[in-house]
């Protein structure tokens, strides 16, 4: 009897995980916009597909006096539901989530959350700090869009995107009212695609439907242990790909680095093998290819494309600051470098404080790093006697 009774909560429970995993979205688009952004967003949504699986977060610059109607405005353009967040809410596909007046947004695991702005009087970080929580929460199926505005928000958010394997996209500087903001984002050199508004939803639909078509070799190859649960957990760290295990493309994944090796003279041959497939994969979604062997070709008969590989495989440097047991590696070794040596007693306890300060803010869930942080600092007195690289700076 137990048995039985059990038999139909059993599948209840199932129904329930079925339908809970049916409402996780494919992928969240946050779309950073300020001066000149309502018009190009009621443009977006007029072209984007209501069933495309994929859930948007709007983030403008609004005035924090006066009510904002900029969720109804948008609903105005399309079928999907548009809310303005006004408490915690998790996200699904095929819904618009608008940032409130007078708060920023940030997203943790799959959940918006309100915040009170913190930012100094006349200093717009919003869009920075949804894109940064948006990169740690969702990876590889992040999306960041950086639409008209008169500022730079959103440059440092979009960096980490792409720093986690998540897509890029800036709205054309000559359709764009206020081009500032597009352009800040296309002076990194991070930017995927530069696009009119009315193309980006098309996009977004090809990089939906080509996602599922993506297939690449194990993370950990038939020599190599599983990734520890703490990697899996990473935002970055589960491929978004099928997995094959043809021998072509354990071959076409050898010539790839290979060939880069040869084009650029960097060896990523000894790299982490689930780091090397990351970026890899982060390529194929970028140009549309679906396997190691068609993106190899590619990569062969685009004269750009190494040194785009290049510049991915690199990125992920971020990472190195928010990894603690590197830096206390670091503060244990050294120091130690400079026993003995002229002006060690000023450098080492230099070191020690520029490890742990750079452990600490980039640890810090809601501080925002900006790349000049990124640096260990050595005392006028000791550059020139530093001359054999022991303690360079990380430019």
């Amino acid at each position: 009897m137990p048995a039985e009774s059990d038999s139909p909560r059993k599948k209840a429970t199932a129904k329930k995980r079925r339908q809970s995993e049916n409402k996780k979205p494919t992928g969240v688009v946050g779309l950073g916009a300020s001066a000149g952004g309502v018009a190009v967003l009621r443009q977006f949504f007029e072209q984007m597909p209501a069933n495309s699986g994929l859930a948007f977060v709007v983030v403008m610059h609004l005035s924090p006096e006066h009510e904002s109607n900029l969720a109804a405005i948008i609903q105005t353009t399309t079928s999907m539901p548009v809310l303005q967040v006004q408490d915690e809410v998790k996200v699904q596909p095929n819904r618009v989530y608008v940032i409130p007046p007078n708060k920023h947004l940030s997203m943790e695991d799959s959940t918006l959350r309100l915040r009170q702005p913190q930012q100094a009087p006349g200093k717009r970080i919003a869009i920075d700090l949804f894109f940064r929580t948006l990169a740690l929460a969702y990876g590889q199926r992040a999306v960041c869009v950086l639409l008209s505005g008169t500022d730079s928000d959103g440059v440092i958010g979009l960096k980490h995107i792409k720093a986690q394997g998540g897509v890029t996209m800036a709205q054309d500087p000559a359709e764009a009212e206020y081009d500032t903001m597009p352009r800040a984002a296309i002076d990194t050199g991070m930017v995927d695609w530069v696009l009119r508004a009315e193309q980006m939803p098309a996009k977004l639909v090809e990089l939906v439907q080509n996602e599922k078509r993506i297939q690449l070799p194990p993370e950990a190859s038939a020599d190599e242990k599983e990734e520890s649960s703490e990697e899996k957990a990473a935002p970055d760290g589960k491929i978004a790909a099928r997995q094959t295990h043809d021998p072509d493309d354990e071959s076409a994944l050898r010539e790839t680095l290979s060939y880069l090796t040869t084009q650029t003279g960097h060896d990523f041959s000894h790299y982490k093998r689930a780091t090397v497939l990351r970026r890899i994969a982060r390529r194929l979604q970028v140009n549309s290819l679906e396997d190691i062997p068609s993106y190899l070709v590619f990569l062969r008969s685009h004269a750009d494309e190494p040194r785009a590989l290049l510049h991915d495989m690199l990125i992920g440097v971020t990472h190195f600051f928010r990894d603690q047991p590197a830096f206390a590696a670091l503060e244990g070794n050294i120091p130690q470098l400079f026993t003995g040596k002229n002006g060690g007693c000023r450098a080492a306890p230099l070191a020690r404080k520029r490890i742990r300060s750079r452990c600490y803010f980039a640890n810090k869930p809601n501080g925002l790093i900006r790349p000049r942080q990124f640096r260990f600092l050595r005392p006028i007195s000791t550059r020139k006697r530093c001359r054999t690289g022991a303690l360079e700076s990380i430019r």
